[in-house]
């Protein structure tokens, strides 16, 4: 969608007022982190408002800012990741490995990416989103033993190839049920 300039205007302004409530809420329960989006990738090229919005954000909330930008467009896309504490990235890559081997083969361009983009903006990455359902995760499916060995490999790729990246701060898990 492309919003003209007094749409984008509007829309900033509201989401401005619904979020910094949040944040004033935030710092008094002294919660330690804060995504000031998820995954509104269009809305993350508004480069001035985000850095307006983490400006009025840091006057009211002392504690760390991220976003949940989106696997796609590589989160390189977010241009004012130097306003924020941390690197966030919503990190459901498409995998297609079977095997822990497979699918840390696959994870290795990433990382390298998610590396080179920690280090050109002096940001820790974390993944403010990640999980593997057991079988497709419909509420319906009936996950096999194989799912359930499949989900296990995903997980142990990931372990493998963020253990000791010193980059690399951690994960939010999704709850996949």
């Amino acid at each position: 969608t492309s919003f003209k300039e007094r749409e984008w205007h509007a829309w900033f302004e509201s989401y401005s007022s619904y979020f910094l409530a949040f944040a004033s809420m935030a710092q008094e329960e002294r919660v330690e982190m804060m995504s000031l989006n998820c995954e509104l990738y269009v809305a993350n090229n508004q480069e001035a408002r985000w850095r307006s919005l983490v400006r009025q954000t840091r006057a009211i909330y002392s504690g760390l800012l991220t976003t949940a930008s989106n696997w796609s467009p590589f989160p390189s896309s977010v241009l004012w990741w130097d306003a924020l504490d941390f690197i966030g990235v919503d990190a459901y890559f498409p995998l297609k490995g079977k095997t822990v081997d497979d699918l840390s083969k696959e994870w290795l361009p990433i990382m390298a990416q998610l590396k080179n983009l920690s280090i050109s903006t002096n940001r820790s990455v974390i993944f403010t989103e990640l999980g593997y359902p057991s079988g497709t995760g419909l509420r319906n499916d009936k996950p096999t033993p194989a799912d359930y060995q499949l989900q296990a490999y995903q997980y142990e790729a990931l372990f493998r190839v963020t253990q000791f990246e010193k980059w690399f701060d951690g994960v939010f898990w999704w709850n996949w049920e």
